[in-house]
């Protein structure tokens, strides 16, 4: 923490009703009102913040404390090696002339590739806007993918139809039932001896 001010004396603090104030009390008071506007402290910029409150103090060396810290120098009150606006400045000509680099470098065979995506020019990508239409896409056949169109017929012969579940289903059913039927028989023909004249 830092140190009181020059010229600081400690104040009466167990005044009673009864005490006489004093010449020699009425001084300490103007002095030490004095020393806070004039007396010389000592702060310790060692001491880091520990909160957003403390005595005034605390607080000056806490300042010392963050001003060394941000300008990287052995003492708070030494000048700081560049300015805010310095860096700025020397960050916004250093971006400008990144871009102008890569903008004189870039082109074929540059390495750089700004203007490709895997290795492709944008001008060999579709806008988001772009779609196609059925008759745009190849058919599908037993030996090549496509589209296809989907078919509820149970009885169709056709390679270039797909199935929909309600066409799967009703011929699942329809051989569910014949298994059934052939069950049904060959329990009844169990049933029968085999008469051999």
């Amino acid at each position: 923490m830092s140190s009181n001010p020059s010229g600081w004396t400690t104040p009466k603090k167990n005044w009673s009703s009864a005490d006489i104030v004093s010449s020699t009390d009425l001084n300490r008071v103007e002095g030490n009102i004095d020393a806070l506007d004039n007396g010389a402290r000592t702060l310790d910029p060692a001491q880091a913040p520990t909160g957003n409150s403390g005595s005034l103090r605390q607080i000056l060396s806490w300042l010392a404390n963050r001003i060394r810290a941000i300008t990287g120098m052995a003492n708070w009150w030494d000048a700081p090696p560049t300015t805010l606006q310095a860096v700025k400045t020397h960050m916004d000509a250093a971006a400008a002339e990144a871009v102008a680099a890569v903008k004189a470098a870039d082109g074929a065979g540059s390495g750089f590739d700004a203007d490709l995506l895997d290795g492709k020019h944008g001008s060999e990508y579709a806008n988001a806007s772009h779609s196609h239409g059925a008759s745009d896409l190849p058919s599908a056949s037993t030996s090549a993918k496509g589209i296809v169109q989907l078919s509820t017929s149970t009885s169709s012969t056709s390679t270039s139809l797909a199935a929909t579940p309600s066409a799967v289903k009703a011929a699942y059913d329809l051989a569910n039932g014949k298994a059934d039927s052939i069950a049904t028989v060959n329990n009844k023909k169990a049933g029968y001896a085999v008469y051999a004249p």
